[in-house]
């Protein structure tokens, strides 16, 4: 749907960080803004694009690590600015989609909290303020150094996880094997995931802790993957404690199974390190509510 509102495009400014003289952007006249990192601070998050007008028009949150996704990103909504895969070798991209709103004051903030976490927030125009009605799709697009694939826990309002589905893992396992002493280790995965889609594209909140191991390992992520054909494939993701350092991100390869069920192989991709971790796990889990 063509909706007729003037963007706002904001490059220095956003939610916890002030304008900075380095900062090199690219507008256009459709209101995009394209940002080159210049710090590799991961607390500092640097805007990409602004906007009132977005062509997503459900609530949908997305923690990009690879090219290949935010493309896919970018065929829902073509006027997000460009970037290069070699972006993504050393930033994750946030970006955040509030759906329809019936007038104009409506925006999204994206913040850090206290604990290191990312918050995701509805900005309503102030009570009594005159407001164009007009029919709008705010959206926020941040991006932050990542170079070792920071976890990204997500804490977002209730708007955002409107759409989400909650599953439990009813199995789990992943086993280790490498390290100096070369033993491995097997252990249970046990906890939630939280799945939301949109299009060719879901996100997924891990929350996952460990038994049966030596200490108890956790996972706390969230990424974007692509789906095919009910195939999840999520490239990129952070491997928490599950593994121990030296060792490589995970991947994720997935299946939907019926209407409730969801199967997924989680992998450590290859690390050219003396003595470093791998890993493989499976998960089954099933649906649990709608939220």
């Amino acid at each position: 749907m063509l909706k007729a509102l003037t963007l706002l495009v904001l490059c220095s400014a956003a939610i916890g960080l002030s304008s900075s003289p380095g900062c090199q952007a690219q507008n256009n006249r459709n209101g995009k803004t394209a940002v080159e990192n210049q710090k590799k601070d991961p607390d500092e998050l640097r805007p990409l694009a602004e906007g009132s007008n977005s062509a997503i028009e459900d609530p949908f949150i997305a923690v990009i690590r690879d090219g290949e996704t935010y493309d896919q990103l970018r065929q829902l909504e073509p006027n997000l600015p460009h970037l290069g895969a070699d972006f993504f070798n050393e930033n994750t991209v946030i970006a955040a989609f509030l759906g329809t709103r019936n007038t104009a004051g409506y925006s999204v903030a994206i913040s850090r909290g206290p604990r290191g976490d990312l918050r995701v927030a509805e900005k309503s125009p102030p009570k009594g303020a005159m407001t164009a009605q007009v029919i709008t799709s705010p959206y926020k697009l941040v991006s932050f150094a990542s170079n070792g694939l920071i976890s990204v826990e997500l804490s977002a309002d209730e708007i955002f996880r409107s759409n989400a589905q909650l599953y439990r893992i009813n199995s789990g396992s992943f086993d280790v094997s490498g390290g100096l002493s070369g033993q491995g280790e097997s252990m249970k995965l046990n906890g939630k995931l939280q799945l939301t889609r949109l299009g060719g594209l879901v996100t997924i909140g891990f929350a996952i802790v460990t038994s049966g191991s030596a200490r108890e390992r956790s996972l706390r992520d969230a990424a974007t993957g692509v789906i095919k054909d009910g195939k999840i494939v999520i490239s990129r993701l952070s491997h928490g404690s599950l593994l121990d350092p030296p060792s490589g991100e995970l991947q994720i390869n997935g299946t939907f199974l019926e209407h409730d069920k969801l199967s997924l192989e989680v992998t450590s991709k290859p690390l050219n390190v003396p003595e470093n971790y791998s890993g493989r796990g499976l998960i089954a889990a099933g649906l649990v509510s709608a939220k």
